[in-house]
């Protein structure tokens, strides 16, 4: 078992470097996902933040 261990080890050691090329492809999907990252974290703090300001500071300033 032992030795089943060390040969797999070794043999994940001997990938080289190009065999992780995966494309020009890729470029679009990493932009895609960066983008929603930032679309949904924006999003999440309007949420969070600015709609529960925006019900505070209409009824603080409510002409009567």
């Amino acid at each position: 078992m032992m030795k089943l261990v060390i040969y797999i080890g070794v043999e994940l050691l001997k990938i080289k470097i190009m065999s992780l090329y995966i494309g020009p492809g890729l470029g679009g999907g990493v932009i895609a996902i960066i983008t929603g990252l930032f679309i949904t974290i924006f999003s999440f703090l309007v949420a969070v933040f600015w709609i529960p300001l925006k019900k505070l500071f209409n009824k603080l300033f409510k002409k009567k």
